[in-house]
């Protein structure tokens, strides 16, 4: 239950504090699930909307400054993590998901961030073996051991139903 986890905001912030952050990010990851099915790419433009709320809501409970700020700046890591791999690996992995993590690193603090990233990650691996399987056999046909063509428009593993999935769980 949301009640359950220790408060994020201090004691002045209570649970009122706490599951507004939760809702928004919810909300936030519902958004982004939506847009990664449907058209296969994350508006930045929403994910600073949520990081911008998730900076109000927190900073409305927060008795002191300075853990806050520090907490902010720790729950960018895994976003910057991703960030710099994606832009390594030439957006294998999509910017897309580097920029939710950041958004969901402000609003939920590093430690639940890497938490939802892992728990992605694991809950995401079966489905993307499908959904590998599946797209190099509608290129290739029958033969397994074909190379794919990379085709203009090639699609992508949506990832952020990954996130949104992992949200749940923590959730319950």
């Amino acid at each position: 239950m949301l009640g359950s986890m220790e408060p994020c905001c201090g004691e002045h912030g209570g649970n009122y504090m706490r599951d507004g952050v939760w809702l928004t990010a919810g909300i936030f990851l519902f958004y982004c699930a939506y847009c990664d099915l449907r058209w296969g790419m994350i508006s930045v433009k929403s994910c600073l909307i949520a990081a911008g709320a998730g900076i109000v809501l927190r900073a409305a409970g927060a008795p002191e400054t300075v853990p806050v700020l520090m907490e902010w700046a720790a729950g960018l890591i895994p976003g910057v993590f991703v960030m710099g791999i994606a832009v390594g690996s030439r957006e294998q992995i999509g910017k897309g998901d580097a920029w939710i993590l950041l958004a969901l690193g402000v609003l939920v603090g590093a430690g639940r961030c890497m938490g939802l990233f892992v728990t992605a990650l694991v809950l995401s691996l079966p489905f993307s073996a499908v959904w590998h399987v599946a797209c190099h056999w509608k290129k290739c046909g029958r033969n397994i051991f074909a190379t794919p063509v990379k085709e203009e428009g090639q699609t992508a593993f949506p990832f952020a139903p990954g996130l949104l999935l992992a949200y749940v769980l923590w959730s319950v």
